[in-house]
C-alpha cells in the first residue's frame, strides 16, 4: 500500500468516512484541530518522520495527496 492509500485508510478507520485522494479534509470538516493531531501522530509513527508545529499548515494537510507529498518531502529531507 503506497503513502496516499495508507493515509486514506487511516482517515477512513479513524474518522469513519472514506475520502478520495483530492478530497478536502479541512473544508469538509472531517478533520478538525484534534483530528490533525491524531493524523500527525499516525504519520510520525507510520512514516518515521518528525512533524514540527510549523509544518502543520493547510498547504500540507488539506487532502490525502498533499499529505503524501509533504511526507515524501520530509522523508527525503526536503520539507517543507
Amino acid at each position: 500500500m503506497d503513502s496516499p492509500d495508507r493515509i486514506r485508510d487511516f482517515i477512513a478507520r479513524t474518522f469513519g468516512k472514506s475520502v478520495g485522494p483530492d478530497d478536502s479534509l479541512l473544508d469538509s470538516g472531517l478533520v478538525d484541530s484534534t483530528g490533525i493531531f491524531e493524523l500527525v501522530t499516525f504519520l510520525e509513527a507510520s512514516f518515521a518522520v518528525t512533524i514540527d508545529n510549523d509544518d502543520i499548515v493547510p498547504e500540507h494537510f488539506e487532502t490525502p495527496t498533499l499529505i503524501a507529498g509533504f511526507i515524501d518531502r520530509k522523508r527525503a529531507g526536503m520539507a517543507p
